[in-house]
């Protein structure tokens, strides 16, 4: 028989997600994502990213406790002095029992925790769900079993719903994401799940579709502050930068690099045979179409993993060959999210030292910044989907045929940016299908 194992166990890049920010205590966790803010850039790690963390530890934290409590059906809201009554020592009678009404009430409640924390970054929350109490993962369909239309109830237990192993398209129906989308049409993590769905299904136009519609609703969003955090406080969760803007720029990509993948295929089972003379091949209509879908979504990927990469920075260190002034018409170049211009100076290790920082996406432009040969001081802001976008991108080139010296230059600096990529503490090393992929081409 197959095994049965929760939807969102499914989800690509679980891997990437994985690492001690899941068991690190809340305010040690709270506290790393604060330095990391504060940080001379470019950062050790994307704040969007490191604060969206933050927040499904809390929310799932929360929620572990009210389901928990509520699975066993035992009031713990004693006085101090009285905890020793939970466990039944020193008194005779019955510990304090739950009403009904009060266990709903404590299972809706992490339910709207959950969604909260899957809305954040569903990959992230998969992999905080699969490390907390397995009560987790019925506390939506309970809450759906008393109130049929909650939204966030759906939303949740469509992640924890329980499928055949390897089976996610065709055991899963997007009639529950439609009644979510459809009570909350102003969210666009609904749409991005759908959109993932879609994927699994092989429906890539519809996901690309969601994810476009997703894009028009919202933002990079948070204020990003530093002055408070220099006055020792803190920030709203409101005003904390959210990283749904660059998934969603990520899935597109993934997306439409898909579809290029797909009409390349068409090109090869329709095209002559490699044997038949240029002089006497014929390009067939299907043949042409395919060829010029495959330049189209290969050029759209591009684009979207060039936006995605743009919230990322790099330095080549404090080196004297550094240059600090990048190529001109890089100058109007607005993707980063820290900075509107392509480079700019940190301060770093304490000294007023003049660094070069450059969103990587301007790192693969032409012409590019001239940098000094690799060394120890040369660093980047990290994200966990990071190496597979840049690898995607050589993908992507391969497909709209780059010319050889430039292809070159771009896989020199893919090699040169993902080995200095490191997320730890927070994050171990993620696998990268694309990494994988570029290897089996290289072969």
């Amino acid at each position: 028989s197959a095994l049965i194992i929760c939807r969102n166990k499914h989800w690509r890049y679980i891997s990437s997600f994985h690492g001690p920010w899941l068991q690190l205590p809340p305010e040690v966790l709270e506290s790393l994502a604060y330095s990391n803010y504060s940080a001379p850039r470019p950062r050790p790690i994307d704040p969007a990213v490191f604060f969206d963390l933050l927040k499904i530890r809390r929310h799932v934290d929360e929620a572990t406790t009210l389901a928990v409590r509520a699975a066993s059906g035992v009031a713990s809201s004693l006085p101090q002095k009285d905890h020793h009554l939970l466990l039944g020592i020193g008194s005779s009678g019955p510990s304090p029992r739950l009403s009904r009404e009060r266990k709903h009430r404590m299972r809706e409640l992490a339910t709207q925790k959950l969604a909260k924390a899957y809305k954040l970054d569903e990959i992230a929350a998969s992999v905080a769900t699969m490390q907390s109490a397995s009560s987790l993962e019925d506390v939506a369909q309970l809450v759906l079993q008393r109130e049929q239309g909650n939204a966030d109830a759906e939303y949740v237990h469509f992640f924890h719903e329980k499928i055949p192993s390897r089976m996610l398209a065709k055991c899963t129906s997007l009639t529950p994401l439609d009644h979510v989308i459809a009570e909350r049409p102003g969210e666009g993590a609904p749409l991005r799940t759908r959109a993932v769905t879609r994927v699994f299904k092989e429906d890539f136009l519809g996901a690309a579709g969601d994810l476009t519609k997703a894009l028009g609703l919202g933002s990079r969003g948070g204020r990003h502050d530093a002055g408070v955090l220099e006055r020792g406080g803190t920030m709203q969760d409101e005003e904390m930068p959210s990283s749904l803007e660059g998934q969603l720029l990520f899935h597109r990509a993934c997306t439409y690099l898909s579809v290029a993948v797909q009409n390349m295929e068409k090109v090869f089972s329709t095209s002559s045979p490699p044997t038949t003379p240029i002089e006497d091949r014929i390009i067939s209509k299907e043949e042409s179409e395919a060829r010029k879908a495959v330049r189209t979504y290969a050029k759209r990927a591009l684009r979207d993993y060039g936006r995605f990469l743009g919230f990322f920075e790099y330095t080549p260190g404090d080196s004297p060959d550094a240059t600090t002034t990048p190529p001109p018409l890089l100058l109007t170049d607005g993707s980063s999210s820290s900075s509107s211009s392509t480079s700019s100076t940190s301060s770093r290790h304490g000294r007023n030292t003049n660094l070069p920082i450059f969103p990587i996406s301007t790192l693969f432009s032409t012409p590019a910044p001239i940098l000094p040969p690799p060394s120890d001081t040369e660093s980047l802001t990290y994200h966990p989907l990071l190496t597979d976008a840049l690898y995607s991108t050589l993908l992507c080139h391969l497909l709209l045929a780059t010319p050889g010296k430039e292809l070159g230059r771009h896989v020199g600096m893919v090699q040169r940016l993902a080995r200095i990529a490191d997320g730890y503490p927070v994050f171990l090393a993620a696998r990268s299908p694309a990494r994988a992929d570029w290897g089996e081409v290289v072969k």
